[in-house]
């Protein structure tokens, strides 16, 4: 190989190793950019999750929704987070636990993750009893029902991509 091809081969190579390099990193940035919403169940508890949620070709995920308890006691209350498609099918739901007042029940944290499972098929769970529909790309709505001395809920939606 003469010199002048060999240093060609050398900036080819170098070139598209900066081009892969850029690519990727604006697809993260792109992927960093999405925003999270915000839903409170009046000044009881207060979800986020992100805007857009990007499904698996096949199989289920998991998706995170952070949450903040404020003034929702700890004593025989709850809250549930569910989503369901256009036609108030359930998709997917996670629920947090305030202490029983039997003590049977500890009350989970005030702040942590509840991950939603979403499948592309649809699912049972017989522990639960909670039926949950297949999930394609699109919209659908998000609820926030908060329960115990005082209630509150709140709805938001959620996008779906594949």
């Amino acid at each position: 190989m003469t010199p002048m091809k060999n240093q060609r081969l050398k900036v080819s190579v170098t070139i598209a190793l900066l081009a892969g390099l850029l690519v990727s990193s604006s697809s993260a940035t792109f992927a960093a950019k999405i925003p999270n919403k915000t839903l409170k169940a009046s000044d009881l508890v207060q979800i986020s999750f992100p805007s857009l949620y990007k499904l698996p070709k096949t199989g289920c995920a998991r998706i995170p929704v952070r949450y903040q308890v404020n003034k929702l006691e700890l004593d025989d209350s709850y809250f549930s987070v569910v989503i369901t498609d256009d036609e108030d099918r359930h998709i997917g739901e996670a629920t947090w636990y305030g202490a029983s007042s039997e003590a049977s029940t500890k009350a989970m944290p005030k702040s942590g993750t509840l991950r939603i499972k979403v499948c592309r098929d649809g699912w049972y769970d017989a522990v639960e009893e909670i039926e949950a529909f297949s999930t394609y790309r699109g919209v659908y709505e998000i609820y926030l029902s908060a329960m115990g001395s005082r209630s509150a809920d709140a709805s938001a939606s959620i996008k779906f991509s594949e």
